[in-house]
């Protein structure tokens, strides 16, 4: 009778195995750094942005469109100020909600042509925020993107409109 030493196996004479399974620990050990939040890709800075948002979460759940309406405001006015100063011009606005027990649902508008005033992107995402309430589970956070962005108002008419 053979004598089987401990931590060998015929299967890992097979060199397909062991660099199977040498492959399947390195994936690991990669998949673990990720989670670690330890990332050696280089990072890209130059890509194109795709879209312009900001955020807030709450302290109070929000339960009433009147303060839903009075935090959207602020949101609104950062992305149109961030959008103005960089002479960005967007035609879809998304409305961001997560509510107290952490449900998230986004709602969303493109319009025909680019928005062309703050009021008009406070004006659509309250539209948005309005097909929310009521609400039976309060709010906890609101966000407002915009997306679907040009640099110029040329770029964003380049597209033809469908009449029906």
């Amino acid at each position: 009778m053979a004598r089987v030493r401990p931590g060998r196996s015929s299967k890992a004479r097979n060199r397909s195995y062991v660099v199977a399974q040498w492959r399947h620990v390195q994936c690991l050990r990669t998949t673990c750094r990720w989670v670690e939040y330890i990332d050696e890709r280089p990072v890209r800075a130059d890509r194109v942005r795709k879209s312009v948002g900001a955020e807030d979460t709450f302290a109070a759940d929000i339960f009433d469109l009147e303060s839903a309406r009075k935090e959207l405001v602020p949101l609104v006015g950062k992305v149109w100020r961030y959008c103005a100063e960089r002479s960005i011009q967007g035609r879809t606005v998304t409305l961001k909600v997560k509510f107290a027990n952490f449900q998230q649902i986004s709602r969303s508008r493109t319009i025909g042509g680019v928005v062309a005033a703050e009021t008009e992107l406070a004006t659509v995402a309250g539209t948005l925020l309005d097909q929310v309430f009521p609400v039976i589970k309060g709010i906890r956070l609101l966000g407002v993107t915009l997306s679907n962005l040009s640099g110029s108002a040329a770029e964003a008419d380049r597209q033809m409109s469908l009449t029906i």
